[in-house]
């Protein structure tokens, strides 16, 4: 009996097979840690493998005679088998948290990104930056030379007053645009809140993304440590 491992931060799947699966009538799933090990005849018309572009494995049905004579196939997913890549604020943008009702409420992603993703990002990060300048629009060679004053700003505000108490939101700042993100308890817990966050010197606009209660976020979540 030889024993596959296959796990996440959340999940972990073992499959068992003996031999070179000489049961596979009897099983309808197994999940494998690198797609290097699936045998040849996974890719034929025994069963399907739907592998990630860098070779990962996510989910494998085998259609057994069984699993067919019963109208359907069993599948079990339990995510990438290669842990995530980490994230971080690559470039310090401002990003605080400013109310902090609703325990239940998941933190955005906010600035932080992969080391892929912020490689992505630096080009663009130049031209947008510059270009409020160049257009006589900053005084300042960069926009992303206001966002540290901006988010002290910000925060001295809100701790100063005691509208959008019902809620958890955080704010990133990048380039003077002002992104808020979090939970609500109720859509008249957070009226107003755009314009309060737009009297703010040199804030050029606000982008106000958030969910109503604790269900699911429409905006991107910090990854599970």
């Amino acid at each position: 009996m030889r024993e596959y491992l296959y796990s996440t931060s959340k999940t972990k799947c073992v499959a068992h097979a003996t031999g070179f699966f000489t049961n596979i009538a009897e099983s309808s799933v197994f999940f494998i840690k690198y797609a290097q090990r699936l045998p040849s005849w996974v890719h034929s018309k025994v069963g399907k493998a739907l592998l990630g572009k860098d070779g990962s494995f996510h989910l494998l049905c085998f259609p057994t005679a069984r699993a067919w004579s019963l109208g359907y196939c069993l599948i079990l997913a339990c995510g990438a088998a290669r842990a995530a890549p980490p994230v971080k604020n690559w470039f310090n943008d401002p990003f605080i948290q400013v109310r902090n009702r609703i325990a239940s409420c998941p933190a955005p992603l906010g600035p932080f990104a992969t080391e892929a993703e912020m490689k992505q990002q630096a080009h663009s990060r130049i031209e947008r930056g510059t270009s409020c300048w160049l257009a006589k629009q900053c005084a300042k060679p960069n926009a992303y030379m206001y966002d540290a004053d901006i988010a002290a700003d910000l925060r001295r505000r809100f701790a100063q007053s005691r509208r959008f108490a019902n809620a958890s939101l955080w704010l990133t700042v990048q380039r003077r645009f002002v992104y808020v993100e979090g939970c609500i308890r109720s859509r008249n817990a957070a009226a107003g809140i755009e314009a309060f966050i737009k009297r703010t010197p040199d804030v050029q606009l606000v982008i106000a993304n958030i969910t109503v209660g604790s269900g699911k976020p429409n905006y991107a979540v910090m990854p599970e440590r």
